[in-house]
């Protein structure tokens, strides 16, 4: 009779007494809904106060997510958000960073590789953007941040999708590999072909080389040099 008194004193005059005795079981009485309603959470059904109370969230916890402007996503959202790491602060970085659209399943793979909104905001002022949580969960993966990105961009690497940024990654290709080529001679070079130069450790001096014996500086003829060993003969006749 006392729970049943103190939640309708809460405003939950509806419930009967097998919602009144669930709810009671699970920790929930008349001040616990007073302070989720208060957190503008009054409008739950029984299974959701439980779910609430089950995960360890409560109207503190609540208030936070509605104060960041998040009080969009349903119980079971925040719960499967909870369960992750994330907490109000982690969602709403990510929203800041511009990355709404990647929805809680997307925030989830964010955490689970580590990443959060700070990593997210340097990509997006590197340029980067449209991805999806795969594709932000690759690059992570790779150890590329904002300002290698930024980098490349800088150095004249026009095409950046996530493919490309793995494969300059994966050959150690940085900003001044590019800018070492490109004085060299070579410019607008794809990632591939990024990966190849730097596979045969090219530097401006074989570059250099080849125009001094009259060799034009292409890609094409670059590789086909170094695999033949004829610009080894050149170094060598120098």
């Amino acid at each position: 009779a006392e729970d049943l008194e103190a939640m309708r004193s809460a405003g939950y005059r509806d419930l009967d007494v097998e919602q009144i005795t669930t709810l009671s079981r699970h920790g929930l009485d008349g001040e616990e809904l007073a302070e989720l309603k208060a957190a503008g959470y009054g409008d739950l059904d029984t299974e959701e106060f439980v779910t609430l109370s089950r995960h360890g969230l409560d109207a503190e916890d609540l208030r936070e997510w509605k104060k960041r402007g998040l009080e969009r996503y349903s119980v079971k959202e925040l719960v499967a958000m909870t369960r992750s790491g994330l907490d109000a602060k982690d969602v709403a970085s990510f929203v800041a960073a511009g990355f709404e659209d990647l929805g809680v399943e997307g925030f989830i793979t964010l955490a689970r590789h580590g990443i959060d909104g700070r990593d997210l905001e340097e990509l997006a002022e590197a340029g980067v953007g449209g991805l999806d949580a795969g594709q932000l969960a690759t690059l992570s993966r790779y150890g590329i941040e904002g300002d290698e990105v930024r980098e490349w961009r800088e150095a004249g690497m026009r095409s950046l999708e996530v493919e490309e940024m793995v494969i300059l990654a994966q050959h150690g290709v940085d900003g001044d590999d590019l800018r070492e080529w490109r004085r060299g001679g070579l410019e607008n070079l794809t990632a591939r072909q990024a990966a190849e130069l730097a596979r045969y450790g090219v530097d401006r001096g074989d570059l250099r080389t080849m125009a001094r014996n009259g060799i034009p500086v292409r890609f094409e003829k670059v590789i086909a040099l170094l695999r033949s060993g004829e610009l080894y003969e050149l170094d060598d006749k120098e």
